[in-house]
């Protein structure tokens, strides 16, 4: 620019978006050679207690990971999908069901749960579902995410309402319902329903018998 001289310099620009700039920390490179040397002369340098706090902060990571990859295993077999339940012969139409149960201990059920899946064109046969159902887990267990296929010979149309219930039998009946979740695989439609409630006797309403609506986009943010 005019103002420019032999000791400064006066930059003018007529581009008015905005500018951004980084500064790049070049990385400080390990010299393994010094570390060898260090580690042959600790005695002499007084560098015992960081080398001894160092290890024991790595062997405390390797123990909490250990017990994040049991965690992550114990989770996957709580996410598993079931054998395909057939619903007569000659079905066509495929449902995906995926029923969630609460994290809390004792959320589960030991119960036989059924399932009725009320559309606009059609209403589903009871879709029942047992603990033992699986030979590899405990279905409807606490935290679980139990998804079933379905398959009906003509298709249920929009989803209206599910009607869930349980014959209330085995030494810990009380079912702390989620969600459930059906989806089409012909279209991928879905409908969420939302119970966040016991399904029990003497829990929550005390009922073991339930209609649920799907819940709208606008009710989900409420959750």
């Amino acid at each position: 620019g005019p103002n420019s001289a032999s000791l400064s310099v006066e930059c003018l620009c007529n581009h008015l978006t905005s500018f951004g700039g980084s500064v790049f920390v070049a990385p400080n490179p390990i010299d393994f050679d010094v570390v060898l040397l260090e580690l042959g002369r600790l005695d002499q340098t007084g560098n015992v207690a960081v080398l001894s706090t160092i290890l024991v902060f790595l062997l405390l990571y390797a123990v909490i990971a250990v017990f994040a990859w049991r965690a992550d295993r114990r989770d996957k077999r709580k996410v598993m999908e079931n054998p395909l339940s057939e619903n007569g012969m000659g079905s066509t139409v495929q449902y995906e069901m995926t029923v969630f149960t609460g994290v809390w201990r004792n959320s589960g059920t030991t119960a036989n749960v059924a399932i009725v899946i009320h559309g606009s064109e059609a209403t589903s046969e009871p879709v029942v579902l047992s603990p033992n159902m699986s030979p590899s887990r405990i279905a409807l267990a606490s935290g679980n995410a139990d998804q079933f296929v379905i398959s009906m010979a003509s298709p249920l149309g929009s989803i209206e309402y599910l009607n869930v219930l349980h014959d209330n039998t085995g030494p810990s009946p009380a079912w702390f319902l989620n969600k459930i979740i059906i989806k089409d695989t012909q279209n991928d439609q879905q409908w969420i329903f939302m119970c966040n409630d016991w399904i029990a006797i003497d829990k929550g309403s005390g009922r073991i018998n339930r209609i649920i609506l799907p819940t709208s986009p606008e009710e989900m943010k409420t959750f």
